[in-house]
């Protein structure tokens, strides 16, 4: 895909009939209430289409194991109980870890000439975002890192470079390059500020050289197959209604599912050499917006993760058996089933939690 100048040419393209559509209104003295709405729908969903909107990558995808290890992710995230006070700052420091994430994404990015235009729209985001959660922490007299948060913000400020430059994009690219990397290795320290802080009385322990070898995915892949099989089902049976429009109640176990997909999907597909680990996160990351969940994009995903379940049954039964210590089903299922609840509870959990650091509406949050 020729980026940025094909999509942009898309939306130019969109904005240009929305203006001609305007005009024909304006034309007349009355205007039907229907057809002005279903006008206005119809540009949104072409905006929502435009391939500069959908990175190549799903930027909520984050590998929170590179700051977390993640045997110990679940009793991290735990142990982050208590008042209103608490559960902002663990916000706060899940914030910096998709922060770091996203800095990863656009440094790879910068790779393409055509993408280094993506990349500013991503450092974009991580400004906004380094901008709240600074404001917070001062808040929460953390000068500290606050401190070193504002420095690594000021710094995120590149000229974005013409579409034709005389030269080439080297210069703009690998000075933009250097100043992500040192960002990203801020917010990796600041990070692990904010949870020192939560734990002051650990001990630091020096990782074991066995822990440094990745354990085996052998229980996560028997586990993650029942996610997938339960998705293609309801998905096959999913009412979505004309103009991709359907009951919201009937479509929660898609957000459940994303949700499942964020924590197994990107790691077993990189684990088991999935070739398809490309059209598969684009099939499904969509799905995180419910405006986006339509017929189409929903047999899409299903597709993809009936190819993709095929490729774990067959990874799954490449896995050598120990007879020392054999698989356990039952310990295995048990342990899904308890992933299951706790996930289910965390979603209500992460709501008041998003509404107390003013991320939603609070009275949403408390409805629903």
């Amino acid at each position: 895909m020729d980026e940025p100048e094909s999509s942009l040419r898309a939306l130019e393209r969109s904005l240009t009939d929305a203006r001609w559509v305007s005009e024909r209104f304006l034309e007349h003295s009355v205007v039907d209430a229907g057809a002005f709405q279903a006008s206005c729908d119809l540009f949104v969903r072409d905006l929502e289409r435009n391939p500069f909107f959908e990175p190549p990558e799903p930027l909520e995808f984050s590998n929170i194991a590179e700051l977390v290890r993640p045997d110990e992710l679940a009793e991290e995230l735990a142990s982050w109980k208590g008042d209103a006070a608490e559960m902002r700052t663990l916000i706060a420091f899940l914030t910096l870890l998709r922060v770091h994430r996203f800095l990863g994404i656009a440094d790879r990015q910068i790779a393409h000439d055509h993408d280094l235009y993506r990349a500013h729209v991503v450092i974009a985001a991580v400004r906004r975002e380094l901008r709240t959660v600074t404001r917070f922490l001062l808040l929460q007299r953390r000068q500290t890192v606050a401190a070193e948060l504002e420095r690594a913000l000021l710094s995120l400020d590149w000229a974005v470079p013409e579409l034709h430059p005389e030269g080439d994009y080297g210069l703009p690219s690998g000075r933009m390059r250097h100043g992500i990397r040192e960002v990203r290795m801020t917010i990796k320290h600041a990070a692990k500020q904010l949870r020192s802080r939560r734990h002051p009385g650990r001990e630091p322990r020096t990782e074991r050289k066995s822990e440094r070898v990745p354990k085996s995915n052998h229980q996560d892949i028997w586990a993650f197959r029942f996610i997938l099989r339960a998705f293609v089902a309801k998905a096959s049976v999913a009412s979505v209604g004309a103009n991709d429009r359907s009951d919201a109640g009937s479509l929660e176990f898609v957000a459940e599912f994303v949700r499942h997909f964020r924590a197994f999907g990107p790691r077993l597909s990189r684990a088991t050499d999935y070739p398809r680990r490309g059209p598969l996160t684009r099939a499904v990351s969509p799905l995180g917006r419910q405006k986006a969940v339509g017929a189409h994009s929903l047999d899409l995903a299903a597709h993809e993760c009936v190819l993709f379940l095929d490729h774990l049954d067959g990874a799954l039964a490449e896995v050598p058996q120990s007879t020392v210590a054999p698989f356990d089903k039952s310990k295995a299922a048990a342990e899904l089933r308890g992933y299951l609840a706790t996930a289910r509870d965390h979603t209500a959990a992460d709501r008041a939690a998003a509404g107390a650091f003013g991320l939603t509406d609070a009275g949403r949050v408390q409805a629903g």
